[in-house]
């Protein structure tokens, strides 16, 4: 059995402390990853008829991570980091509340 758990953890701890040293490099290879553990989880508990675990905060967490390492961003990622952001907002109150509330994630993009 496959530990995501654990892993999850540990990329999102890698992906943070990577950011705030300043390797925007790695912080986004480590949330690459961790987004990939995520669609694998997806699938998993999609076949297992889990229909009700849900990632999209977590997502959402990740993607204005690496739009915050946008200097490190191959071109038009930002672009298509952002619409994954705001298509988010629009499927999750959460998520669009918080992006009303803290304009990090559109100065982030701005900033591209």
């Amino acid at each position: 059995r496959e530990a995501y758990g654990v892993r999850n953890q540990y990329l999102t701890s890698a992906a943070i402390i990577y950011t705030y040293n300043g390797e925007p490099e790695k912080a986004i290879a480590a949330d690459r990853r961790l987004l990939s553990n995520m669609d694998e989880l997806e699938q998993r508990y999609a076949a297992q008829g889990r229909h009700f675990r849900n990632y999209e905060v977590n997502r959402y967490i990740c993607l204005r991570r690496m739009l915050c390492n946008y200097r490190a961003l191959k071109p038009g990622e930002a672009d298509s980091l952002y619409s994954r952001i705001t298509a988010l907002g629009e499927v999750n109150d959460d998520i669009r509340r918080d992006l009303g509330a803290n304009p990090r994630t559109e100065a982030y993009y701005r900033s591209t």
